[in-house]
């Protein structure tokens, strides 16, 4: 996205706002609303898991291993989760919203440099 930027070439305002929210709902729930706070997604429970450790949770319960082994794994995954993906996330929340402030384009690729040979209408 950087790149592009440093092109001009951004996406539609109305966009971001889509993407940000997406974004939020990733790490939105548990095990990160422990961690960094971040506005929580619109409608999202803050007392449920974010949709990635719920469906981590799920898998592991349908695994023949003992409680033991399935508590480790999902001990695991907690702290990868707010380690590694949700540090990740927010970076690119600000990336979007940064982005979103300096973005020229309000229409669709037409707006976009050198955009003329490819959209004769």
């Amino acid at each position: 996205m950087q790149r592009q930027a440093r092109k001009g070439i951004y996406i539609p305002k109305t966009v971001y706002p889509l993407l940000i929210e997406g974004a939020h709902n990733v790490i939105s729930g548990a095990p990160h609303d422990a961690g960094t706070p971040h506005d929580a997604g619109a409608g999202h429970d803050a007392g449920a898991d974010s949709p990635i450790f719920a469906d981590f949770k799920r898998r592991i319960a349908g695994l023949d291993l003992g409680a033991d082994a399935k508590s480790e794994l999902i001990e695991e995954a907690r702290a990868a989760l707010v380690r590694e993906l949700q540090p990740a996330y927010e970076q690119l929340i600000q990336l979007l919203k940064t982005q979103a402030r300096r973005t020229p384009i309000t229409g669709g690729c037409g707006s976009c440099p050198k955009a003329m040979p490819f959209t004769p209408f």
